[in-house]
């Protein structure tokens, strides 16, 4: 069973445009993956996902520039693999490429793109963690908040690209009906 390990900087637990709460409830019924929130805590890291990094079968979702960069286009259904700017070695690429295949947890930074990046320079444990930069020609349907990044997706957005790039696309699509759901009710707000 795939984990989605969502973690949650204080802000964003209670805000209405929140679309980490979209993946919970698409989870809530699936016998392949699960999610959790885990409210972030800079001197106290949940230990649940301290032991989900330990096992070496967890991902963090972010852009860092030691991540392994993977380029899923839709358009022809190909994955290449890229290396991130201070990455040189084909084996350590490689390797990481295979490690990816036995995943068992992936972890999602969820706050705004300030929020994440604070959460990720002050979390030591991150550090080392296997790291993923997915880029995709998705083009981002969110716009309930301001200084959003371009390129950028939310929370559901990415979390769909990855399940699917992992062939999860059941739970993919069921995080898909419910954020065109959310989107059409804020929408009309």
């Amino acid at each position: 069973m795939l984990k989605l390990w969502l973690l949650t900087h204080t802000r964003e637990m209670s805000k209405e445009s929140n679309t980490g709460k979209l993946i919970i409830a698409a989870f809530t019924d699936d016998e392949n993956c699960s999610a959790q929130v885990v409210e972030w805590k800079r001197c106290s890291p949940h230990a649940g996902l301290l032991a989900a990094l330990a096992s070496k079968k967890a991902v963090l979702l972010y852009p860092s520039p030691d991540a392994v960069v993977k380029k899923i286009s839709k358009q022809c259904r190909s994955i290449t693999d890229y290396s991130a700017k201070d990455r040189s070695s084909v084996q350590q690429i490689e390797q990481q490429s295979t490690e990816l295949s036995r995943l068992e947890h992936i972890i999602l930074i969820d706050g705004t793109w300030q929020e994440a990046r604070k959460i990720y320079n002050k979390s030591i444990y991150l550090k080392n963690a296997l790291k993923l930069h997915l880029i995709t020609d998705t083009i981002s349907r969110y716009h309930l908040r301001r200084n959003q990044k371009n390129t950028g997706l939310c929370t559901a957005e990415i979390a769909m690209e990855m399940l699917s790039y992992l062939n999860y696309l059941d739970s993919a699509v069921a995080i898909e009906r419910l954020y065109t759901e959310f989107l059409l009710e804020k929408s009309s707000v």
